[in-house]
């Protein structure tokens, strides 16, 4: 099993969806992906990495479900009858909150300064949640309802020879693609 997880570029296996691994990867990137079903628990928690990247000039794109779609109603009911109706009001709270982060970030700065955000919203391309940081590190988190994101578990990953990064980093290259080409993508 170790070998194979050395292989694939697996450097840990953690219990959920949420670690202190983000801290200096995130915070340190030129180039973030995030794909999430709505990624609030991420965006919330990570403001303070979110605003370095940027003040160091990153590019940040962010894919989101497609608030209000079948989608989303699928998700809720899968997760739980109590989450009906919730996921497409956090959709839109994360893009008010990457706004408020860009604006922290460019405080006393000219916006040419600091780095730029993208969201993209998809149909259901989903297959698990990313965070990918440069082409380096990666967080893969398993969506496995009724199980929230926070709640799955993730695997770290670092870059290898054929390694899982790069079929995560092509995943999310080809949604972004498409929702370009739908006209669902805009900066912040």
């Amino acid at each position: 099993l170790l070998s194979q997880c050395k292989r694939l570029g697996i450097r840990r296996i953690h219990n959920t969806g949420i670690s202190k691994s983000y801290l200096t990867q995130m915070a340190n990137a030129k180039n973030i992906r995030i794909m999430a079903v709505s990624a609030n628990a991420l965006i919330k928690q990570r403001q303070a990495e979110i605003v370095s990247a940027l003040r160091k000039r990153a590019f940040i794109r962010v894919l989101l479900a497609q608030p209000n779609s079948q989608f989303v109603s699928d998700v809720e009911k899968a997760e739980s009858p109590h989450r009906l109706g919730q996921i497409s009001p956090e959709i839109s709270g994360v893009e008010r909150l990457l706004r408020e982060y860009a604006e922290e970030a460019a405080s006393g700065r000219s916006t040419e300064e600091i780095g730029k955000v993208k969201i993209g919203y998809y149909t259901t391309q989903l297959r698990a949640s990313l965070v990918l940081c440069d082409e380096n590190w990666g967080w893969l988190t398993l969506n496995l309802p009724p199980k929230r994101a926070v709640q799955s578990v993730s695997l770290e990953l670092s870059r290898v020879d054929s390694g899982l990064i790069m079929d995560c980093i092509n995943h999310f290259d080809r949604c972004w693609e498409i929702v370009e080409q739908c006209g669902q993508s805009f900066q912040i």
